[in-house]
């Protein structure tokens, strides 16, 4: 019995698979989406507008803060005094024996116990500010993640049975390749001239 595979066993399997290829651009715009916009680590790119315009708005109240710490450094109390950010709230660090006599929450200590972090009643409402912005913005990350894992996951049987259907391809098209030429159809000629090769790291079933 011969080896090669006629050319009505390959018409017959591409019939019967069309209309799961026909879905693929669906899926490959879903995956070239999410390459657009997730990095390496999974995390959500800066780049993503909804994302892109809080972290924005996030360096404007960064900057919006910090000037008012600078006005703030002009006075007696915080003359040559180090900036520091605790849970994202920007401070003041102050020694233990230099009096205060300031509105503001002590926030904590440093390691030495020479120094407390001290955040003027100046910076509530700015700090406030920014850590609210920075919150929307981890939402944003969790709820994009969350639905590009969902909507891949919707595609997890569709994309097994590609799997196993472009192996099954690779194998029609290398033994449809053995047939004699006056056999091939032009119509199959630029699949034929397709590399439908795969990498074995590749060939990985998803799950």
């Amino acid at each position: 019995m011969s080896k090669c595979i006629k050319v009505e066993q390959f018409l017959e399997f591409l019939s019967d698979k069309i209309q799961l290829f026909s879905v693929k651009p669906v899926l490959t715009e879903l995956i070239n989406e999410i390459l657009f916009y997730i990095d390496s680590k999974g995390n959500l790119k800066d780049t993503y507008p909804q994302l892109n315009s809080v972290l924005e708005k996030s360096k404007l109240l960064d900057k919006k803060r910090n000037e008012i710490s600078r006005k703030l450094s002009h006075e007696q109390s915080f003359q040559d005094r180090k900036l520091s950010y605790r849970n994202g709230r920007l401070n003041f660090v102050l020694l233990f024996d230099l009096p205060l006599q300031k509105q503001g929450v002590r926030t904590g200590i440093s390691n030495t116990g020479k120094s407390y972090y001290f955040e003027p009643a100046e910076l509530f409402e700015s700090n406030n500010e920014y850590n609210e912005n920075e919150l929307e913005a981890d939402r944003i990350r969790k709820n994009v993640i969350g639905s590009y894992t969902q909507r891949i996951l919707s595609f997890r049987e569709m994309i097994n049975l590609l799997y196993n259907n472009v192996k099954m391809l690779d194998f029609y098209i290398k033994n449809y390749q053995r047939e004699p030429k006056d056999i091939l159809d032009p119509m199959f000629s630029p699949l034929l001239s397709t590399d439908f090769s795969r990498d074995p790291d590749e060939q990985r079933s998803f799950r």
